[in-house]
Parts: C-alpha cells; sequence; structure tokens
C-alpha cells in the first residue's frame, strides 16, 4: 500500500509542476546590436612537447646463473683423464640405461653415470644443476653425518669414507659431495679409490 501511495504522490508532483512551467510572452522587439569586426588573433607556433622515454632496464640477474661454469660434461666419457679412467672406471661394466639418484630433489641433471663389476666393486656418479639453498642444506647435513668438508679453489667438496665386509672381505665406501656456482656433483666409489677422478673432474668443471 506504501508503495502504491509514494508512486501517486510522485506523479502528482509531477503534473503541478507541469503546469506552473507555461511560457512568459514577451512584449516589444529587440534590435540586435550593431556587428562590430572580430578582432584578429594571432596564433604563436605551438612549442612541442618533450617526450620522456622510459629507461629499458633488464630482467633480474641470477647470480648463480651468471657464474656457472662453462663446459661442463655432457658424457660419462668426457669425465676426467684418459688415465685416470683406465685405472678406475675403464674396468668395469659401464651400465647406461641404470639411473643414478642425487639426494637433491629437483636437481637439473646432466650426466649419470653407472660402472659396476658384479660384486661390490662399482661406481655411481651424477653432475647436475641445482639450486644453492638445497645444496647448501645438504652439505650442512653432511658435515651432521660425519663427512669431512672443505673449501676448494671455486667449489665446497665433502667426504666420508665408511668400512664394510663383503663375506668377512673388508673394503671402503667413499662417498663425495661437490657444489660451487650452481653445480653438484655427487659420487660414490665402491672398494675403488676414485680421490683422482674425482679431483679431475672437479678442476675440469670449477677451475
Amino acid at each position: 500500500m506504501k508503495r502504491f501511495i509514494d508512486i501517486s504522490a510522485a506523479l502528482l508532483a509531477t503534473l503541478v509542476l507541469a503546469g506552473c512551467s507555461t511560457a512568459i510572452p514577451t512584449t516589444g522587439t529587440t534590435s540586435a546590436p550593431p556587428a562590430t569586426s572580430a578582432p584578429i588573433e594571432t596564433t604563436e607556433p605551438a612549442t612541442p612537447t618533450p617526450t620522456l622515454t622510459q629507461k629499458q632496464t633488464s630482467a633480474p640477474v641470477d647470480p648463480i646463473e651468471t657464474h656457472k661454469p662453462t663446459g661442463l660434461p655432457t658424457s660419462c666419457d668426457e669425465l676426467g683423464s684418459a688415465p685416470t679412467r683406465m685405472s678406475t672406471v675403464d674396468n668395469l661394466g659401464f651400465f647406461p640405461d641404470v639411473p643414478v639418484p642425487t639426494i637433491i630433489q629437483g636437481a637439473d641433471v646432466l650426466v649419470q653415470c653407472y660402472w659396476f663389476a658384479g660384486d661390490v666393486t662399482g661406481v655411481d656418479l651424477v653432475i647436475a644443476t641445482v639450486q644453492e639453498p638445497d645444496a647448501v642444506a645438504v652439505l650442512d647435513n653432511a658435515e651432521a653425518q660425519g663427512f669431512t668438508c672443505d673449501g676448494q679453489n671455486g667449489y665446497t667438496m665433502c667426504r666420508l669414507d665408511e668400512e664394510a665386509k663383503y663375506f668377512d672381505n673388508p673394503y671402503t665406501v667413499t662417498s663425495f659431495y661437490l657444489y660451487g656456482s650452481g653445480v653438484w656433483l655427487e659420487a660414490v666409489g665402491s672398494n675403488m679409490d676414485i680421490t683422482t677422478l674425482i679431483d679431475e673432474i672437479a678442476v675440469s668443471i670449477w677451475q
């Protein structure tokens, strides 16, 4: 009911206003003022508005990517010198289809190699690019697990030697973690000293 009353009142107000808006007649005539010549306007040349050119800025540069070593190995045959390979992994069977895991999840694996003699003698090795916080976390945890870590020229190396037995025959398992400038090297040598091989690979990557 109230909605109906409001609409009626609005309609009445509209009619009242319409009745009051009758035109008021004008009496007499008025003559137009004498024409005068329009003043001559002078146009000054417009001053060009300087255009501001925004300085181009390059995308942020990842310091790890910038200083990442070049010439990284792409094949297991490129690792170390020929004499060192001949005295170590060339004496083992090479299994290119065996996946070699790395402790760092999300690593971009460049090279993975697996050599095995059929008993306990073997070598597995991974080279990958990783994020620095992930690598630092692994290296810090490695020291807590008994690894010996030392800073080298351009990288950090952590090493752990563990004694094991195979049918009461003792042998040594040596694990390596190396990291520098976004590149990660992880290797295990079982019943074989691969120290020289790892050193040569490190030199080829970081020096």
